[in-house]
Formats: structure tokens, sequence, C-alpha cells
């Protein structure tokens, strides 16, 4: 294996020539949302990229969504169906250089309501030869306030900070319960208001620097790839318990609103192929494992393994057309930081996936 390696490596160093992106192919001269590849876009030509993702309870990839159901009770973290719209453009600024940017519309099922989330992605990929591609850039997440009033949920929350003490409610009072193994202790106060937890502030930022090598050919292009990035998240956890917990009770829960920001730092490495295949077709595989540094205490899922398959059909030298799926190993960790949290850490453990189709326009 080291022999291959240092062959490649060599080779890549004493090439001569030049293997830019306008004197390949068309299958080689697309860029997908994402995809870690060496070649950047011919000077000039300008990309649209338009799909829809979605998993739901009739597009269940490999069935997860069933067979995780049936394993998990409702907790705090717990995600459900998935729908997204994306939109990308591509430019190739000079033969050496491409700008990117893509934004998304994320609406994930989430603790019995729906989260949209925003995303947006800009990124530079500059190579000096075809074979060496450095890219640079930023992603952002943005979610609106999520209130919670399911008591499951609510008491999913409370048990994280009084693991015995739970909240009832009925058409006229709020009935805090201590529950011991000889007694049950019952307070009531009159029902003014629902109780309710609040995420609030949800969003994060990352910077990422991504370096590829590749070997373009004709039929067969592989990418091996390296990525650290940085991420700033802000999320604060918020509720109105504080407002009418009696006054006996209120030790129990810390003080609000709790501040959930951090920064954490990631280091990802895998591979990206793509492969002429009949039909007019280009197969691309991608695997990549990612790790995550993060505080002590938010240690619980240090990692996720993310695959990425698509089939591309090159409808005319100008439309192209394509499906894929996307699994993830560990739900959306280190894919959407805002998400992970100390009270969310231990929903982590479970796989994810969706499917995406779309469109693919080069000017």
């Amino acid at each position: 294996m080291k022999i291959h390696i240092l062959a490649f490596i060599f080779f890549f160093f004493i090439h001569a020539g030049e293997a830019l992106s306008e004197e390949l192919p068309l299958y080689l001269t697309y860029m997908g949302a994402g995809q870690p590849a060496s070649m950047v876009l011919p000077d000039g030509q300008l990309q649209i990229d338009l799909s829809y993702s979605l998993m739901n309870d009739a597009v269940d990839i490999l069935g997860l969504k069933q067979r995780e159901e049936q394993k998990l009770a409702i907790s705090g973290g717990k995600i459900g169906d998935y729908t997204g719209l994306n939109l990308g453009l591509h430019y190739g600024l000079t033969h050496n250089l491409t700008c990117s940017g893509g934004y998304k519309y994320l609406t994930l099922g989430y603790q019995d309501t729906d989260l949209n989330i925003k995303t947006l992605d800009i990124s530079t990929r500059w190579t000096p030869n075809g074979y060496l591609a450095l890219d640079l850039g930023l992603k952002a997440h943005q979610a609106d306030d999520l209130i919670m009033a399911d008591l499951a949920y609510m008491n999913y929350y409370v048990h994280k900070f009084k693991s015995n003490l739970d909240i009832e409610v009925d058409n006229q009072y709020v009935w805090y319960v201590l529950t011991y193994p000889d007694m049950i202790i019952r307070y009531g106060i009159p029902r003014k208001a629902d109780p309710q937890i609040s995420v609030e502030d949800m969003q994060d930022y990352t910077w990422y620097l991504r370096l590829t090598l590749g070997y373009p050919e004709k039929i067969f292009y592989p990418n091996i790839f390296l990525e650290a990035g940085y991420t700033r998240i802000d999320t604060r956890l918020d509720t109105n318990l504080t407002d009418m917990i009696p006054q006996s009770y209120k030790s129990y829960l810390p003080d609000f609103p709790i501040d959930l920001g951090r920064t954490e730092r990631y280091l990802s490495a895998g591979f990206s192929f793509f492969l002429q295949t009949p039909f007019d077709t280009i197969t691309h595989l991608e695997y990549e494992y990612k790790r995550i540094y993060r505080d002590k205490g938010l240690d619980y899922i240090p990692d996720n393994h993310i695959a990425r398959g698509e089939i591309a059909y090159l409808l005319t030298q100008n439309v192209i057309l394509h499906l894929g799926a996307t699994l993830l190993y560990r739900q959306f960790n280190g894919e959407i930081p805002f998400l992970y949290n100390k009270y969310t850490q231990t929903t982590f453990d479970h796989p994810y996936g969706w499917m995406e189709f779309g469109v693919r326009y080069l000017f």
C-alpha cells in the first residue's frame, strides 16, 4: 500500500503536462455540489444546479427510518422526515479557479414539529494542473426558534435536570410530580399558561479547507481528499417553567436561559470516484470519515461515516440529470452542528439517509 501511495505522489510531481478541465470530455467538466474532485470548470463556464431531496415513510433508504423508529423511544434529538430544495451556482473564473455558491432550504421532522433550516455554502477551488486542488469555503446553517410544548419532549429535558421530576397538565393545574421509591409527591399550581421549552438562536458557521488529489482519465477518475474545519455554534435553551414552578422546586432547575454556544473542530478524509458507465451515464461514489473534536462532556459521539452515491445521465451536452442518495452512520453529527448539544448528544447513535434528484445545466 505504501509503495502504491509513493508511486502516485511521484507521478503527480513529475507529470509535465497540464490536465485542464477544458481538455477533458464533458463528464469530467461539471461539478457536483460538495463532491470532492481535483478538477475545476473550464474558464468562463457557468453551471446551475437545482435538486430536491427527501426521506419519508414512502422513500426510506434501506428501510432505515422504519427500522430505527422501532428501536427508538421519544427523545429530544429524534429526527423524522426530511425534505430539501437545493440551488447551486458554479463559475469557472479562470482555467485554474472555480467559484461556487449553494443555498438549501431543509425541513426536518424534529421533536414532534417541523424544523426549517437554511443552509449557505460559499467556496472557491484552485488547481495548478488538475491533479491537485485546494478548496476554501464557508458553510452556515440557521433555523428559527423551536418551541416544544409536547409533554413527552418537555419531560425528556426535565429529566436531564432532575431525573425523578415529571411535569403533568390537566384542565386546571400544572403538576410537578416527584417520584421516590416509597412515595410520590404531587404539587399543583393553577394553569395560567402551558409549560414550554424552546431552543433559540440556532445557527453555526464552519470555515473549511480541503486538499484533493485526483487522477483524471477518460473512463475512471479517482480522488482522495483530506479536509479540516473550524465551527462556531450559537444556540441557547430557555423555558417558561421558571415563571410557574413552585419556590421549593426552583433548585431542581438550572438558571435559564442556558447558553449552548461553543466551538469545535473536525478532520475528515475519504475518496470520491467518478466512473463512465453505459447509456451516457456517470456513476459517482464517495465515502468520508469525519472526526469531530469537542470539549469534554460533549464527546459522546465524536465521529461519523458518510457515504454518497449518484448516477448522472447526460441528456444533452448542456443538460445533466442526476439521481443519488446519502447515508449517515451517526445521523447529522458534524453535518448540522447546532443540532448536537449536551442534552441531545445521546440521540445521535443511529443512521439516517435520504434520496436526491435534480438537473444541472451548463452554459
